[in-house]
């Protein structure tokens, strides 16, 4: 059967999201049934099987069959509460790092050095890190208060599930479990044609603010401004260039494209068991789908998709998602018969029809927008993939 997926209603997956068994015992209610891959493993390669460019793919056409530029999406399932993995990361990494990261590698220093003795004090406040007032008044307390709990939590309702696998580069491990993810099984390789090839746009701000301000940082800040006010009195003119900081982005990137579904009857597409806009029909349905929100109750839902994206050589997005999708009929419209394949909750496959309304094309504009902000990491990590075109 061509179809590319099943709808579910009692998936696998339903168990491992977060919370599943605390959500499950207040109410018995069911969620909307989730797809799962029927063929080719859950890959949809749209640039390669669809009927995108009216361009015929054949083995002669040389242009398309190797140099078709394409946009990977893997498809995660968010299974832990963004909070849970926030908890869990700092305690990781500000606690349980203090020790180790005022060691490793500085015992090589010269005893005799200014260095050396700076390091061997911060060994020594950062050894008692975790037993001085300043950990114990502020947040340290609390956030052993919230590990306990979260891990009292995770025994119970199996809260803590792993992020995206990031590979053995070093360089990338600060970003594996940053959300707690579950894969779908599916991948889209869709054609990526877009003039913008890179965008960077970075800030820097002022450390103490600025100086028409009234400065309020703390006793370096007050003296600063009181001699602002006191220069600017008795000169002709003060002004001082103040050292800026970088402001690290609280957003990530974004690219946004286009690409047009032809559902026209085409002989070269449509001697397959199904004609093109079933297929067509079947891939829209499954992004939409997915990038909605799933009721569990009346108090609890699942978040929609989120993926991993790359296109090759040039952007990395380890965490993403569909900021924007929108679908557009063009040309004339008829009423047309679909399918999808239903699994009920006993394993059997049911084979169900619909009327729709299929145009002449569907034009689909994507936004998809990353979660994380881009560093070095993430944009070397681009080059990891070494096919930067789809293979006819």
């Amino acid at each position: 059967m061509s179809s590319y997926f099943k709808l579910n209603l009692n998936p696998e997956v339903a168990s491992k999201t977060a919370g599943a068994a605390l959500i499950n015992n207040v109410s018995s209610s069911k969620m909307a049934p989730l797809p799962e891959p029927i063929v080719g493993n859950g890959i949809i390669n749209v640039s390669k099987d669809f009927k995108w460019t009216k361009t015929q793919r054949t083995n002669q056409n040389e242009y398309l069959k190797d140099n078709i530029p394409v946009l990977h999406l893997k498809e995660f399932y968010v299974t832990q509460p963004g909070f849970v993995s926030n908890v869990q990361n700092i305690f990781e990494t500000v606690v349980n790092g203090f020790s180790t990261a005022t060691s490793a590698g500085l015992d090589s220093l010269p005893e005799d050095s200014i260095a050396a003795r700076g390091v061997e004090l911060a060994k020594e406040i950062m050894g008692n890190f975790e037993q001085s007032d300043f950990y114990q008044d502020s947040f340290g307390q609390n956030i052993k208060d919230i590990k306990e709990a979260g891990t009292a939590l995770n025994e119970k309702f199996n809260l803590v599930s792993k992020g995206v696998n990031v590979g053995s580069s070093a360089y990338m491990k600060t970003y594996e479990n940053i959300y707690g993810v579950y894969p779908t099984g599916f991948k889209h390789v869709l054609p990526y044609f877009v003039s913008q090839w890179k965008t960077v746009n970075n800030s820097w701000q002022d450390s103490f603010g600025s100086q028409s301000s009234n400065i309020n940082v703390g006793v370096a800040g007050k003296a600063l401004s009181k001699f602002a006010d006191i220069a600017g009195k008795v000169t002709s003119g003060f002004g001082m260039d103040f050292a800026k900081t970088f402001s690290y982005p609280n957003e990530g990137p974004d690219t946004s494209f286009s690409l047009i579904l032809d559902n026209t009857y085409d002989s070269y597409y449509d001697n397959r068991r199904y004609n093109s806009y079933q297929h067509n029909w079947e891939f829209i349905f499954l992004l939409l789908y997915q990038n909605l929100p799933n009721r569990r109750n009346k108090l609890f839902y699942d978040p929609p998709v989120i993926y991993r994206a790359q296109v090759p050589g040039v952007f990395s997005y380890l965490y993403s998602y569909l900021a924007s999708l929108s679908v557009t009929s063009v040309g004339n419209r008829q009423p047309k018969e679909i399918f999808l394949n239903l699994q009920d909750e006993d394993g059997r496959l049911e084979l169900k029809t619909f009327k729709t309304l299929i145009p002449e094309a569907f034009k689909i504009d994507i936004t998809l927008k990353s979660l994380l902000p881009e560093t070095k990491n993430l944009f070397l990590n681009s080059l990891e993939n070494k096919v930067t075109v789809s293979k006819q």
